[in-house]
C-alpha cells in the first residue's frame, strides 16, 4: 500500500496557522504520508515577528491526538490537539469547507492504518551519520545479572520462553530461582494470568532480598492452587527470610477477579509470604479519562484560579501519582528496612506492576538515577518485559481502544522525586519529557510494539533507528544532563504528603502562556556546575601535592635524624 493513496488532498493554499505564544501566519499546508507541513508563503506578512520559526511547522500525523472541524466558525478552522500537549489551529479564510474536510479525513485515514510497518520510523533516515544497529545493544540480561550481583547459586537465566510460547508478552530470557527448572516454569505459567510467571525484577545483594513481578494467580471460584507456583516463591527467598505479596489492587477488586477466574494467593498455601494490598488505579479508561481532564484543565484559560484548581483536583491525576509513589515507597521499605522480599502483581502484570517495580528501583538503586542506568531500567522493566506501548500510546497499527498514560504516570512520579532530591539524578526533566514524546510519536523504533516478540517480527533493529543513539549524541546529552548532579548511594525516601505532590508544569503547562523557559538560568547553572567540578579537581590536585610535600618533609627529617645519630 502506498501512503499517498490515503491522501484526499496534498496542498491547500492561503491557510492561517494559529499557535499559542506565536503570531498568526499566513501560508500553505502540504500533506505527506507521515507529516503535515506548514510554510509561510514568500512575500506574505510575518505579523509582528521576524522569527523564521513562526513561519514553518512540521508535525507528524501520528502525533495528532484529536482533530475537530469547525466549519461554522469565522473563518472555518481545523483545531488539532497533539499528543505532546500542543494545540494548533488551521484557519481557512479563502478555501472551501470541502478542502478543510479533506485535510481532516486524510489525517484520520493515516492514523487508522492497521500495518505498523507504515509508521514513520520505518521511513526515517537521520541526517547525522551513525550505524542503524547502534543503540539496539544497550541492554543485556547477562550484564544486568552480573551488575545486580545475583548469586549464581540462587538465581539463573532461563531460556524457557525463547520461542515466546510460554508467555507471549515476556522476553525470551528471564531471571528465575536456580532450583526451579524450565518444566516447572511452564506449569507455573499456566497458573498465572497471561502466562506471566514470577520473574526477578531487582536483587539487593547486601540485604539478600529481591523484587519479583508476575500476573495474578488463576485461583478462580474453585480456589485452585499450584504447588509449582508455591515452590517457586519459596525458592526465591533466602533461608530464614519472609516475603510480602503486594497486590496493587484493592481487596474488593482482587476478590471480584476471583469470580472471573483470577484472584489472590491463598496465604495458607504460601506460609512464608504475607499478602498485602496497596491500591493503585489500574483501570485503563479511568486513567485515560484522568489524563484528558488534566490536559483540558491546563488548556482552559477562561476560568478563575479557583475554577482551575477545582478542575485539576477533579481530574484525580495527582491522586494517581501519589498512589504509585506510596506503593513504591512501601516496597522499598520492605526491601531496605524490613529485609523482606516482595512479589508485585496486579491483574496482567504489565502495567501497574511495572510502574511500581521500576519506581522502587529508582528509589533504591543509584545506578537507575544515572542517564545510562535509567535507559537500561526502561529497556529491562518496560520494553523487554512487555509493557504494551503500542496499545497504551495509541501507535499506528495497534489497539487504540486500550490507550492509557501508564508510562507517563511513571515518568511523572520520577519527576516528583527529582523535585525533592534535585542533586540525586544525573538527568533532568527534559530527558523525561523527551521519553514521553518518543513513546507515541517518534522517528525512532525503540518503543514500537507491545512486546519483544512483536518487535522481533517487525525486525526493528534492522528496519529502524534506536532512540538511545539519538540521546547519546553530544548535543542531546548536554540538554538532558543535570549540571548539579552529585552521585551518592543513599536510598531516596520522598514525601508523599499532599502538599509535596505538585503538577508537572514543565510538561503540562509548557505550551501555555507565561514566561519563556529559563534558558539563561539553565546555562548559568551549567556554568556553575562546570566550575564546581573544576574546583573539585583542583582541590584533589592540591591534596595530592600536599601529600607529596609531606612525604618529602618526612624523608628529610629522617635523613637529618640519621645524620645526627
Amino acid at each position: 500500500m502506498e501512503l499517498g493513496e490515503q491522501l484526499e488532498i496534498r496542498v491547500v493554499k492561503d491557510v492561517i496557522l494559529r499557535r499559542k505564544k506565536h503570531n498568526d501566519v499566513e501560508g500553505d499546508i502540504g500533506l505527506t504520508g507521515h507529516q503535515l507541513v506548514f510554510s509561510r508563503r514568500s512575500g506574505s506578512p510575518r505579523g509582528t515577528t521576524t522569527d523564521d520559526r513562526d513561519g514553518f511547522l512540521e508535525v507528524l500525523i501520528s502525533n495528532m491526538w484529536q482533530i475537530t472541524e469547525k466549519p461554522s466558525s469565522t473563518p472555518p478552522s481545523l483545531s488539532i490537539r497533539l499528543r505532546d500537549m500542543r494545540s494548533i489551529s488551521l484557519l481557512f479564510p479563502s478555501a472551501e469547507n470541502q478542502e478543510m474536510h479533506k485535510v481532516a479525513k486524510s489525517i484520520g485515514k493515516i492514523n487508522e492504518l492497521t500495518n505498523p510497518r507504515l509508521a514513520y520510523p520505518f521511513y526515517y533516515h537521520p541526517n547525522v551519520d551513525f550505524a542503524r544497529e547502534s543503540g539496539w545493544s544497550l541492554f543485556s540480561i547477562d550484564e544486568e545479572f552480573d551488575r545486580m550481583c545475583c548469586p549464581p547459586n540462587k538465581w539463573r537465566i532461563s531460556s524457557v520462553n525463547l520461542e515466546y510460547a510460554v508467555c507471549p508478552s515476556y522476553p525470551g530470557r528471564c531471571i528465575v530461582p536456580m532450583e526451579i527448572d524450565d518444566e516447572t516454569l511452564i506449569k507455573v505459567s499456566k497458573f498465572r494470568q497471561s502466562g506471566r510467571f514470577p520473574v526477578l525484577s531487582y536483587y539487593h545483594p547486601s540485604k539478600e532480598t529481591s523484587i519479583m513481578r508476575s500476573g495474578e494467580p488463576l485461583v478462580g471460584p474453585a480456589n485452585r492452587r499450584s504447588k509449582e507456583d508455591e515452590r517457586l516463591l519459596k525458592a526465591s527467598l533466602t533461608t530464614g527470610k519472609r516475603g510480602f505479596i503486594m497486590d496493587v489492587r484493592s481487596t474488593q477488586k482482587a476478590q471480584q477477579r476471583q469470580s472471573r477466574g483470577g484472584g489472590i494467593e491463598i496465604e495458607a498455601h504460601y506460609p512464608h509470604w504475607r499478602r498485602v494490598h496497596c491500591t493503585v488505579e489500574h483501570k485503563l479508561s479511568v486513567l485515560q479519562e484522568s489524563f484528558v481532564k488534566v490536559v483540558d484543565a491546563c488548556c482552559d484559560k477562561s476560568g478563575s484560579s479557583g475554577t482551575w484548581l477545582s478542575k485539576l483536583r477533579s481530574s484525580m491525576w495527582l491522586s494517581h501519582v501519589t498512589d504509585v509513589l506510596v506503593a513504591a515507597c512501601k516496597v522499598a521499605q520492605s526491601i531496605e528496612r524490613d529485609g523482606s522480599s516482595v512479589l508485585i502483581h496486579d491483574t496482567h502484570g504489565f502495567d501497574t506492576t511495572i510502574q511500581v517495580a521500576s519506581l522502587t528501583q529508582v528509589l533504591l538503586d543509584p545506578f537507575c538515577r544515572t542517564i545510562q542506568g535509567f535507559k537500561i531500567l526502561i529497556e529491562r522493566e518496560w520494553i523487554s518485559s512487555g509493557h504494551p506501548f503500542g496499545d497504551r500510546c495509541g501507535q499506528i497499527g495497534f489497539n487504540r481502544a486500550n490507550e492509557a498514560p501508564i508510562f507517563l504516570l511513571f515518568l511523572d512520579c520520577v519527576w516528583q522525586v527529582m523535585q525533592q532530591f534535585p542533586l540525586a539524578f544525573e538527568f533532568n526533566e527534559t530527558f523525561l519529557r523527551l521519553l514521553f514524546e518518543n513513546t507515541s510519536s517518534s522517528a525512532y523504533g525503540t518503543f514500537i510494539g507491545n512486546n519483544e516478540r512483536q518487535r522481533n517480527e517487525l525486525d526493528l533493529s534492522r528496519s529502524t533507528f534506536s532512540v538511545w543513539t539519538h540521546f547519546a549524541s553530544s548535543s542531546v546529552t548536554q540538554q538532558i544532563t543535570n549540571p548539579i548532579y552529585e552521585s551518592h548511594s543513599s536510598v531516596l525516601w520522598p514525601s508523599v504528603a499532599p502538599q509535596s505532590i505538585v503538577l508537572w508544569s514543565g510538561l503540562f503547562l509548557r505550551w501555555e502562556g507565561g514566561p519563556e523557559p529559563l534558558t539563561d538560568f539553565a546555562e548559568e547553572v551549567q556554568q556553575v556546575g562546570t566550575k564546581h567540578l573544576r574546583m573539585k579537581e583542583s582541590v584533589l590536585g592540591l591534596k595530592e601535592e600536599l601529600r607529596r610535600l609531606e612525604d618529602e618533609v618526612q624523608q628529610k627529617l629522617t635523613e637529618i635524624s640519621e645524620g645526627v645519630e
